[in-house]
């Protein structure tokens, strides 16, 4: 460090030190929180969610965005209950001044930092098998002086009994649970039976997690639990005591022995107390990780496992991945495709290339189609990124599939029936990316990461997580920003505006914030209350209070994001107000038409906002549909799916968590008219939505080829159905319909990435090249090497609507935009706070030169306020085989030459030689054409091209179907 030069680093207690507000609690807003955090900044989470939480109460605020858990509780109103959300639906809930009573002496409950947070329940458990509204509470008895003598509860249990009963009381008196259906009817308490293993003579009955039990022949603690249960019905009195239920192994409920204590202690006798209500996990869509989610993995692999108490016990969220073995494609008309995600290995590569090509062939896909499809992706792989940018931004997949030359409007390649369908159906299915109308730079990109993940192993190869996303993921990562000091306030970002004083101009953010006494419902209450009101808004972050060295992080939404900016008027914020009301009147125009983003997203399929929602399926028997990813690739709707439960660390058990199997299904069209109901899902009731997509499903799963006659495949009736919460149905109509989509979803449609606000993004990689240059507008400042722009000194954006390497609409996207917005906000700091001239980072370089991961090529580079974020280029980041071929193609594109596939004319080989009699196969002379080339190249150019062919070779060189054309 330059010894002129103050210090300007943040330091923990520093009241100077840079404070920085982030607007939404999604995985953008909690990676940049994370990652500012760590770095020293004074961080304050601002998220507007309340949501039933993993414990069975409000989450105040509720963490996760799209990604997280949508927990409801299920009651036995209909038959199947269906759960969805109506417009203008709430929740009743006690008083919060109520609970604020209560918090001193019930276990679970806590004051935080920005003010009142309650959370009720603390067993832990996966799939609600343990979850509970209320404490669970381990009662110990004193031990007597002489043997016979009456046993009784310490001092502290009994108050801690006598406290839980009356807290149980006085929310059934406030009529928090549903009695319309019978008092009490979906709330069980249980008690059972713990005994210290060194003091008894009987022989120990595991209970759910392998914990101490009853006794088989020693009754001591069975008896300690029907005292126990006496006591709590004379506390309760009628009609609760009707639920009491003591436990012991002979009554055969498969009760969990998990606790926030701990492991159950054996210095006495106890016994445990559950008041229990079941609640469902439902979610937005299943979870998918692919192997190349670099972003998420590296942030995952810092945020440590957490108890119930907050402590670290151990390992990190990466661990709670769990990868998936196999995928299903499924159609109508075709026999099941069923393939491992494994890599081919000595000892099953030939029976599974065998397999493979059956598989094919019931497809009726054939070789040509194979060889035709690898050479253009081997010709898209061998492609530098400024070709990909200059020319696959404006087609889309399929027309660079098939050669598409825009000036004659010719198609040089040609496909099969039966490919051309699977290419452009099962693209639907894979939520982002659309063949038909996805740019092709962003559909080859991702095929080439996948193709990678097939060709070589990994250690975690397209994973779920082994439990609901928030106990997997964002409790631990919640725990875990806790203890770096991050404070979190729900509230909302009303308006982003300037405010003038004596000093000038300065922008301020306006924020909705209800008091404990205020309802969410009563808004202008809470206004007029707070001295405003008429106003919106009852907090202003960023004005004199918070002194001048204060940053904005907008990681909400695009809608919200839009509408919170929208009186600023430049860089970011201005293009982001015609990004979300206008779209292209047709493909490819550039005529624009207004529309409400919100009111049937996707109407035109290349509208970049979209619907795209999941729905769950719980079943109280067992159900397991496949044992892995599910497509159904010819359903109207645009299936997949996946039975969660199925890779969970603890499974769901029937009596405790009220099911036993969930079917999780995303629905990725739902403006294509279904051939049964003749109407698209966008059109359907709730009911008819969950009767269609489980049809469709069925319909797909019966089919065993062309050949052979149908399997009668019917699934039971599922217990309880929860459809996506971001969905909005009319509830004034009998038959309720979608009003809205408070989610619309970001797909990448051709020739749109240049619309996206702001510029393209900076990667702080040693050795990478800097991002085209942007014009910056007055009060927007941007780093020399590029990167996200800061607006007035303060504010950044941060979503997956914002361009990323990642370019798709996913966790991975949402986590990386994150880096760069605190990769922003450390460049600011630097030139205004620590008064230094920012530089492009020029590491030393160290390491070999071929290495395997591109941060090995530098020492990485710093900023007086720590080390830029990690940022993973997927194009840099490719099989790196292929490294030395597409240098050769930059060096053709720059000085203007074609790529050298394109002269040689390589691809348009195998639909000619397959028409030339006597020509033989046509692998075998494009391998012959390529090794003469490869006597007047660099061996190393060739090697990877060669690998690849002789590996397709080897998958073919059993069959050849004919050409369907």
């Amino acid at each position: 460090m330059d010894e002129k030069q103050p210090d300007a680093s943040p330091k923990k207690g520093d009241p100077n030190r840079p404070k920085v507000y982030v607007y939404g609690g999604g995985v953008a807003g909690m990676t940049a929180a994370h990652e500012l955090a760590i770095r020293g900044f004074k961080v304050c989470v601002v998220e507007r969610e309340r949501a039933l939480g993993i414990q069975g109460m409000l989450d105040l605020p509720s963490l996760g965005g799209l990604a997280r858990t949508q927990y409801f509780a299920i009651s036995r109103g209909q038959k199947p209950p269906l759960y969805y959300h109506m417009q203008g639906g709430t929740q009743t809930l006690p008083e919060r001044n109520w609970l604020r009573e209560k918090i001193g002496f019930l276990p679970g409950f806590s004051v935080g930092r920005s003010g009142f947070e309650y959370v009720l329940g603390t067993a832990r458990g996966q799939g609600a098998q343990s979850h509970g509204y209320f404490p669970e509470l381990w009662l110990e008895y004193e031990q007597p002086e002489n043997a016979g003598a009456t046993r009784r509860l310490t001092e502290q249990s009994q108050q801690m009994l006598e406290e839980s009963a009356d807290f149980v009381k006085t929310l059934f008196d406030k009529g928090y649970f549903h009695t319309e259906q019978g008092p009490l009817h979906d709330v069980k308490i249980y008690v059972q039976a713990f005994a210290d293993p060194a003091q008894s003579k009987g022989t120990i009955v595991a209970s759910g997690l392998g914990l101490p039990g009853a006794m088989a022949e020693d009754k001591t603690a069975i008896n300690l639990a029907k005292a126990t249960e006496k006591r709590l019905k004379d506390l309760l009195g009628e009609p609760l005591a009707d639920w009491v239920k003591v436990y012991t192994e002979e009554s055969g409920v498969p009760l969990r022995a998990s606790s926030w204590l701990g492991l159950a202690p054996v210095a006495r006798n106890w016994v445990r107390v559950i008041v229990y209500r079941p609640q469902l996990p439902g979610e937005h869509g299943y979870r998918f990780f692919p192997s190349f989610y670099r972003h998420v993995f590296d942030t995952m692999q810092r945020i440590p496992l957490h108890d119930f108490a907050g402590q670290p016990v151990g390992g990190s969220v990466l661990e709670n991945l769990v990868p998936l073995p196999q995928i299903g494609i499924f159609s109508k008309s075709n026999a099941p495709f069923i393939m491992s995600w494994d890599p081919l290995r000595a000892g099953d590569a030939l029976s599974r290339a065998d397999y493979g090509l059956s598989n094919m062939r019931n497809l009726r896909i054939t070789s040509q189609d194979l060889v035709q499809f690898s050479l253009r992706v081997l010709r898209y792989m061998t492609s530098c990124s400024q070709r990909r940018a200059a020319e696959m931004e404006d087609v889309s997949w399929w027309d660079y599939l098939e050669g598409h030359d825009k000036r004659t409007g010719a198609r040089l390649y040609r496909y099969s029936d039966a490919f051309m369908k699977l290419v452009q159906s099962s693209s639907r299915v894979l939520a982002a990316l659309d063949g038909a109308h996805g740019d092709a730079r962003t559909c080859g990109n991702t095929y080439v990461q996948l193709l990678a993940e097939a060709l070589v192993p990994t250690a975690r190869n397209n994973c779920t997580l082994n439990g609901p996303t928030s106990e997997s993921w964002f409790f631990h990562w919640r725990e875990h920003l806790n203890r770096l000091g991050v404070d979190f306030q729900l509230g909302e970002l009303e308006k982003l505006e300037l405010e003038r004083d004596e000093k000038g101009e300065r922008l301020v953010a306006r924020v909705y914030r209800a008091s404990d006494q205020a309802s969410e419902n009563n808004a202008d209450e809470a206004a007029a209350g707070s001295g405003m009101a008429g106003e919106r808004w009852n907090l202003t972050h960023g004005g004199k209070e918070d002194g001048e060295h204060v940053y904005f992080v907008v990681a909400t939404d695009v809608l919200s994001a839009a509408r919170v900016s929208k009186g600023l008027g430049l860089g970011v914020s201005e293009g982001l107000q015609d990004y979300v009301s206008q779209m292209p009147e047709q493909q490819g125009s550039s005529r624009l038409v207004t529309r409400e983003p919100e009111q049937k997203s996707g109407r035109h399929k290349w509208d970049r906002l979209q619907t795209i929602s999941g729905i769950q399926y719980f079943f109280k028997r067992h159900v397991n549909v496949f044992d892995g990813y599910l497509y159904c690739v010819d359903a109207e709707w645009g299936l997949s799916a996946i039975c969660s439960h199925l890779v969970w660390q603890e499974r769901p058990e029937g009596q405790l968590s009220s099911y036993q199997s969930i079917l999780s299904v995303d629905i990725g069209d739902w403006n294509t008219e279904s051939k049964r109901l003749k109407k698209p899902a966008w059109a359907c009731s709730p009911q008819e939505l969950q009767e269609e997509v489980l049809h469709q499903i069925c319909e797909s799963l019966k089919s065993r080829g062309p050949d052979e006659e149908p399997v009668d495949f019917v699934l039971p009736e599922p217990d309880w159905v929860h459809i996506d919460e971001g969905l909005e149905y009319d509830s004034s109509k009998e038959q309720p319909r979608l009003l809205r989509n408070k989610t619309p979803y970001l797909v990448p449609i051709v020739g749109d990435w240049k619309n996206r606000p702001g510029p393209e993004p900076w990667d702080p990689t040693p050795n990478t090249p800097p991002p085209p240059p942007w014009s910056s507008p007055k009060n927007v400042s941007q780093a020399p090497h590029g990167g996200y722009p800061v607006h007035y000194d303060r504010l950044v954006f941060a979503g997956t609507w914002l361009r990323t390497f990642t370019r798709l609409t996913t966790m991975e996207s949402a986590n990386e935009s994150a880096r760069h917005a605190v990769n922003a906000i450390l460049d600011h700091c630097t030139v205004h706070l620590a008064k230094r001239q920012l530089r492009t980072p020029r590491p030393r370089p160290v390491g070999s030169p071929f290495p395997s991961d591109p941060y090995e090529k530098g020492l990485f580079p710093t900023t007086p306020y720590g080390d830029y974020c990690r940022i993973w280029n997927p194009e840099r980041n490719e099989l790196p085989d292929f490294e030395l071929l597409q240098r050769m193609d930059e060096k053709n594109f720059l000085q203007d030459r074609p790529h050298p596939w394109d002269v040689l004319g390589l691809e348009v080989l195998p639909s000619l030689l397959t028409k030339v009699p006597g020509s033989g196969d046509a692998l075998n002379v494009m391998m012959s054409l390529v090794n003469v080339l490869g006597q007047n190249a660099s061996p190393q150019a060739t090697h990877g091209l060669l690998t690849v062919l002789r590996h397709f070779r080897t998958m073919l060189a059993r069959t050849r179907p004919p050409h369907a054309r």
